[in-house]
């Protein structure tokens, strides 16, 4: 049996014990937290056992929780009689996690004897997950992701904000359905801490402010003054409104949206972003040096949080070019190093530990500006990461999930690079992992009613049906139909394959008609249904729009159905762009 993350020591024993009847006894001096797990893993038990299992405080039960002082290490001893688990509160936490997953891969109240001593690579083990680009999840689906993450020992959450709260400065820009709300943000932290996961506040502080910056009330806010926008939304919306740095009003207006939401939230951190101030000195302040400007203003907005008692987090793309700068910045400021590409950069890695600064690695699931995960990028880019953090020191792990273009990727067709994140934050070594990994991958994720032994190889399916896309890609799609249908410029078509794109559809077909053969198992599983069909309507309107096809594909119902899978995991947030994008797309 193959548990993810993978235990730094795991020896079976070669027996069994059936856990139907079992007690599962809690020292009295654990966090009640613990008490809380142990209640959550005869739930899982009661799906399967004969007698009914129940949960206590103190001992002499058939599971033994008891305490230790180390950490989130811990270990778990399987006999044919009793289970002990031994760890400080995060780490009975973590033991309980992995006595529930062992019940959960195996299907029944029987798993096998065994010995387990596990402890973290990183002690910070994050997941970062964009709701500000189309798809806001729903609070029932925020808690289903903490409890993958959890599940998997993830113990730091951050949600990606632009305009998906419900700022005071925002009333009457966005709808009711796009947002946050305050309830569900403290909701979400409290479901988070009973967990043991940091729920962390993320606002984008400096740029990506499209919304606030197009309404009229803070229009002159804006670096660019009365800009008007002339491309697709998506792609106005990922591009410029950097805010005026010379502002008073601008920068007051900042810390408001900072100040409204930290309050919501238990961690002492917060991430003010600050990447990707695309606009910075090209406007109102053009002539100015843009690395001074930079970090005048990163500075105001330091000080401005730490005499709220927060450490601050932000992306650390501008600052890596400024190295000469870093020294401005705070000791206690947390780097989030970001690098997406297969090969990702060690010196930069490096630079930062050099630096004295505290940093965090941050991958990525590489599935946005796509229907179907990369996986050929994201596996190597979350493993070298990893590995690169840990051989420099880094203090945290953050896998980034994020949603740019729409955000038309479901979490079904991310679910791949979010595990791996779970399994790298746990062990940075770049090692290759067995095919029992894979099997409980599948089996956890997609087939929760399958035998372990039963599980088909849904990585190869996944990574099969990604390559199809590698070369129609929403991507290029989305600017290329912008400038030609909505900006009116005529520019010619990225270039198209015509006999891939047949060869595509040709192997999509088959990867299809196995996944439908399977059925809609969970969620998940009709995710990835309609994430390959959305594979294949991208090969075809490439071949539509490339000329090698007179008419354009009708995709009516996969959208209807795409839709309906959409806001039974999230709100219907912004999905009314898609359906209209797409609209348009078939009419042309």
């Amino acid at each position: 049996m193959n548990i993810i993350p993978s235990p730094k020591k795991y020896v079976e024993t070669g027996k069994t014990i059936d856990l139907s009847g079992a007690v599962i006894a809690v020292s009295h001096e654990f966090d009640i937290r613990v008490m809380h797990a142990a209640s959550r893993l005869c739930l899982k038990l009661n799906e399967f056992a004969e007698k009914k299992c129940y949960a206590k405080l103190g001992t002499g039960g058939t599971v033994n929780v008891i305490k230790a002082d180390i950490g989130d290490a811990y270990t778990v001893s399987v006999s044919e009689n009793q289970i002990t688990i031994t760890g400080g509160d995060s780490g009975a936490f973590y033991g309980l996690q992995t006595v529930m997953q062992m019940i959960t891969l195996s299907s029944s109240s029987v798993i096998t004897t065994c010995e387990i001593d596990d402890k973290p690579d990183y002690s910070i083990r994050g997941f970062y997950h964009d709701v500000t680009r189309g798809r806001i999840p729903t609070l029932d689906t925020l808690k289903e992701i903490v409890d993958t993450i959890s599940m998997y020992k993830v113990n730091h959450f951050q949600l990606y904000i632009e305009d998906s709260f419900a700022f005071a400065e925002l009333e009457g820009v966005m709808g009711k359905d796009e947002v946050l709300y305050p309830e569900e943000i403290i909701e979400l932290d409290n479901y988070c801490h009973d967990r043991f996961v940091e729920f962390v506040p993320s606002v984008a502080s400096f740029g990506h402010l499209y919304n606030q910056l197009q309404c009229e009330r803070f229009k002159h806010c804006c670096e660019y003054e009365n800009y008007e926008p002339h491309q697709h939304y998506w792609l106005e919306k990922m591009s410029h409104h950097t805010v005026d740095v010379s502002s008073d009003e601008a920068f007051n207006m900042i810390c408001s949206r900072i100040d409204q939401y930290a309050m919501l939230f238990r961690s002492d951190k917060f991430n003010i972003c600050c990447d990707e101030t695309y606009d910075l000195c090209k406007g109102k302040n053009k002539g100015k040096n843009t690395g001074e400007e930079y970090f005048k203003f990163v500075l105001k907005l330091v000080n401005h949080l730490k005499a709220m008692g927060k450490s601050v987090m932000m992306w650390g793309d501008i600052v890596v070019e400024h190295p000469e700068k870093l020294s401005l910045l705070p000791d206690d400021t947390i780097m989030l190093n970001w690098c997406y590409s297969k090969e990702p950069i060690e010196e930069n890695v490096k630079l930062f530990s050099q630096s004295g600064k505290n940093q965090y690695v941050c991958p990525c699931t590489n599935s946005w500006n796509r229907f179907v995960e990369e996986i050929g990028i994201s596996h190597d880019n979350i493993s070298k990461m990893a590995y690169y953090g840990h051989k420099y020191g880094a203090v945290g792990f953050l896998n980034t999930n994020w949603g740019d273009y729409g955000n038309v990727p479901s979490l079904g067709c991310e679910r791949y690079g979010i595990v791996l994140g779970c399994e790298r934050a746990w062990n940075a070594s770049v090692n290759e992992l067995s095919r029992g990994w894979y099997s409980s991958f599948a089996k956890l994720e997609f087939f929760p009613d399958r035998a372990l032994c039963d599980c088909p190889d849904i990585f190869a399916l996944i990574r099969d049906a990604s390559s199809c896309e590698e070369n129609n890609r929403w991507m290029e799609f989305v600017p290329w139909f912008s400038a030609n249908y909505i900006e009116n410029r005529n520019i010619q078509i990225y270039e198209i394959d015509e006999n891939n794109c047949r060869n595509n559809i040709i192997k999509l077909l088959k990867i299809l008609e196995t996944i439908r053969s399977f059925g809609d198992t969970n969620a998940n599983m009709r995710d990835l249904r309609l994430g390959v069909e959305a594979v294949i309507m991208m090969n075809r309107f490439n071949l539509h729009f490339g000329g090698f096809e007179k008419e354009c594909v009708r995709c009516d119902g996969w959208l209807s159905e795409y839709s309906d899978a959409w806001l039974a995991r999230c709100k219907p947030s912004q999905l009314y762009v898609l359906q209209n994008f797409l609209k348009l797309v078939f009419s042309k």
